[in-house]
């Protein structure tokens, strides 16, 4: 999420760690588990809804 205010805002933020709240050194992020983006799930269920509101689009009752 921070990286699109980001690219909204067309600048790096800076970070900053509070006393405490600092990353580990050593909990490294390994690429195979790396979180995935999210799948087209929320895409798709658009698309049905839109479809089934045009499915009966020319149909006489």
């Amino acid at each position: 999420m921070l990286e699109a205010i980001e690219r909204l805002l067309d600048n790096r933020l800076p970070q900053e760690w509070l006393a405490g709240f600092e990353p580990s050194p050593e909990s490294e992020i390994d690429p195979d588990r790396a979180p995935r983006r999210r799948g087209r799930g929320a895409d798709k269920r658009k698309m049905k809804a839109k479809l089934k509101i045009h499915a009966n689009r020319g149909k006489k009752r």
